[in-house]
């Protein structure tokens, strides 16, 4: 694997209320809790499209993904879509 083919990470950093602010569902796992808001926090979660091409018809809570050095992992796993505003 090199650079050109190498899948690329996108992380922001939310509150435990940003998916239901948003009403962006959680379609399996669940969302953060007040713990899991700090940088070093192992908790991640992932959108459908992750699910979908790395673990297909499997269920991707407690798997780990590398970032930065470390392994975190997946405790929830998003919707592509929610409701228009």
């Amino acid at each position: 694997m090199n650079a050109q083919n190498m899948p690329r990470i996108y992380v922001h950093r939310v509150t435990p209320d940003f998916f239901s602010t948003l009403r962006i569902p959680i379609v399996s796992g669940r969302t953060f809790n007040d713990a899991e808001i700090s940088p070093t926090s192992p908790a991640v979660i992932v959108s459908e499209a992750v699910v979908k091409r790395f673990w297909a018809g499997q269920d991707p809570i407690g798997k780990r993904v590398k970032f930065a050095r470390s392994r975190r992992a997946i405790h929830g796993c998003r919707s592509l879509a929610w409701p228009a505003r």
